[in-house]
């Protein structure tokens, strides 16, 4: 198991033991005599902007243009953007309702989180690429059939990988579009409250995955004081 289940599994035990010893059932908390395995986190991979307009070069005409568009500007998540209809979208207001998301057993379910759920403001970019777009099935980017919506496994396959091919830069996962989106706004130094609740994070984990991104600003502080 990896250190981030097993301090996952010793919380759970954790807080399952206090309430034991709150209803008198126990009377000692054995689990707090375990030390959790501490977590490494490595640094992410994150695009540079020359990929960045690497693929957006590369997807222009793509029938799926408008999805690595979203994805490059508003770092959602895969099956956040998979599983996206038109009615959460609301293109005059620049609105997007995140609400469903696609899972690994190819099914339509809730968002990762109670943080997932969210409503975005839609940069420029994205609304332009929305308004040009299919909008010929109930998924915003349905399958070629236009019956249901992508897997993601087919996605990566299928489309991203050789997106990645033709934009010639050396392949990374889909995900870290999600990476580049995180990295880019707390680089422009905005809160990490509202970078967390724009990407559906918690501002915890938010730090933790993205600290190294944050270390090295400190000379931001003095300018911001004066």
């Amino acid at each position: 198991l990896s250190p981030a289940t097993v301090n996952l599994v010793h919380s759970d035990l954790s807080s399952a033991f206090k309430r034991a010893i709150k209803w008198g059932v126990l009377h000692h908390n054995v689990i707090e005599s375990v030390e959790a395995p501490k977590i490494e986190c490595e640094e992410v991979e994150v695009f540079t902007p020359q990929e960045v307009r690497a693929l957006l070069s590369a997807a222009s005409g793509d029938r799926l243009e408008a999805l690595y568009t979203l994805a490059l500007s508003t770092g959602m998540r895969g099956g956040e953007i998979l599983g996206l209809e038109w009615r959460f979208i609301n293109l005059d207001a620049g609105t997007l309702d995140v609400r469903q998301t696609t899972t690994i057993k190819g099914q339509l379910g809730t968002p990762k989180s109670k943080n997932s759920v969210r409503t975005l403001q839609l940069p420029q970019i994205a609304r332009d690429a929305l308004r040009i777009h299919s909008k010929s099935s109930r998924f915003v980017f349905p399958n070629r059939k236009g019956t249901d919506f992508i897997r993601y496994n087919s996605f990566v396959i299928f489309h991203w990988r050789p997106l990645t091919q033709r934009a010639g830069i050396p392949y990374k996962n889909f995900h870290t579009c999600r990476h580049y989106v995180a990295s880019f706004l707390l680089g422009k130094g905005l809160p990490i409250t509202a970078v967390a609740r724009y990407l559906g994070h918690d501002e915890i984990t938010l730090l933790r995955t993205y600290s190294h991104l944050i270390k090295g600003m400190e000379h931001l502080v003095p300018a911001a004081m004066d």
